[in-house]
């Protein structure tokens, strides 16, 4: 037993932690430049893209998304997101992981092309945080919590389809895969 337990404990240090690393987005802190959106640190346990999605009515527009940026396995640092636009203040968005399914390097997940750079899950669901940005006296960015958004079968997305990703609808709890 103790050999079990020793032989154990060896592969799990070579292994490092990183090799277990729970998907999880963290907004506390994001802030936005022109059309950069910084977010303070994305784990990841596959290399793959932090999405940023618009919200409507509730709900993410997907599979449109308003930017993204490649993450790499592991933990992610300011993560730099390029935005096709400023986003909006006050306006609820969605951060989501994907990973990279087809190891081209590039997003391709999107309008008629939902099967690749598919979603990270856990739990079933998609790791998603959602955010909004608010101006403060100084003009710059700074994060107000939000409900998180939890993906729950059965529900329709803002544009009225299911590819390749579960429906969605706003919920209490992240997705975050280390969420309790």
């Amino acid at each position: 037993m103790k050999r079990i337990f020793a032989t154990t404990t060896a592969i799990l240090l070579a292994l490092g932690t990183s090799a277990f690393a729970a998907n999880s987005i963290t907004t506390k802190g994001v802030s936005e430049t022109g059309n950069t959106l910084t977010v303070p640190m994305v784990k990841a346990n596959a290399d793959g893209y932090l999405v940023i999605h618009a919200m409507k009515n509730g709900h993410p527009v997907e599979p449109q998304s308003v930017g993204h940026a490649a993450i790499h396995k592991g933990e992610n640092d300011n993560v730099q997101v390029t935005l096709d636009h400023p986003l909006k203040r006050g306006q609820k968005y969605l951060a989501m992981l994907h990973k990279e399914t087809n190891n081209n390097g590039t997003y391709d997940f999107g309008k008629g092309n939902t099967k690749v750079d598919t979603p990270m899950m856990a739990n079933g669901k998609p790791v998603t945080k959602t955010f909004r940005l608010s101006a403060n006296a100084a003009g710059m960015s700074s994060h107000k919590t939000m409900s998180t958004h939890k993906a729950t079968s059965g529900k329709a997305m803002t544009n009225g389809s299911t590819n390749g990703v579960a429906g969605m609808s706003t919920s209490d709890q992240d997705m975050d895969s280390d969420a309790k």
